[in-house]
């Protein structure tokens, strides 16, 4: 019968392997990174937190929180209770989302520990030089009887991520006076969260 032949392209060099090889490797991680904080939405939403879960969803599809700030267990996340998020002042939501949204990271960022703790309700978060709770943003925080920010619920647990909520926000950003229904739902969140966007 006929010899067919084929031709093949010259090797593959060990650099450009290694660089397919690290471009594969940083895609798989990007994919991981996204579900863990799809994860991280849901169960926020699951417990109640509609305004972290609308904050969290805004700096994943504004502020590509994924490249960013990766969500990796272990992890404590400190999240302010719906009550002080729904405070935040408009023109305060509206910076916060302004172009690529660095100051949103920041504020993620101060919220955000490597490692998961062992906290209770009614622990306080003390500023310390020598304290173990280390911040993404480099803060450090010791537990005591008194503090900046106190935990009102958790641990809420979900893989290597434990989740407390406290009740102060852990960055200095001005609040406004509390309305009569300060927590709003997930759904009347939408039109002021994301102003350009219309709901189906």
């Amino acid at each position: 019968g006929a010899t067919h032949r084929y031709a093949i392209g010259s090797a593959i060099s060990e650099d450009a392997e290694r660089r397919q090889r690290h471009g594969a490797e940083f895609f798989v991680g990007q994919m991981h990174a996204s579900r863990s904080i799809v994860r991280v939405w849901r169960t926020l939403r699951d417990a109640g937190l509609y305004q972290a879960a609308q904050w969290l969803a805004a700096a994943h599809i504004f502020a590509r929180l994924r490249r960013r700030l990766p969500i990796k267990a272990p992890l404590t996340l400190l999240v302010p209770s719906d009550n002080v998020l729904a405070r935040l002042c408009p023109s305060t939501m509206t910076r916060l989302l302004a172009g690529s949204a660095d100051e949103l990271i920041s504020v993620l960022r101060a919220h955000v520990v490597p490692g998961r703790f062992a906290l209770e309700p009614g622990d306080w978060l003390a500023e310390s030089s020598n304290g173990t709770i280390g911040t993404a943003s480099g803060r450090r925080f010791a537990t005591g009887r008194q503090g900046m920010a106190r935990i009102v619920r958790g641990p809420i647990c979900i893989d290597d991520i434990n989740i407390y909520v406290i009740d102060q926000l852990l960055v200095s950003l001005p609040l406004c006076q509390p309305a009569a229904h300060p927590t709003r739902s997930a759904d009347s969140d939408f039109h002021w969260l994301y102003p350009n966007s219309s709901k189906n």
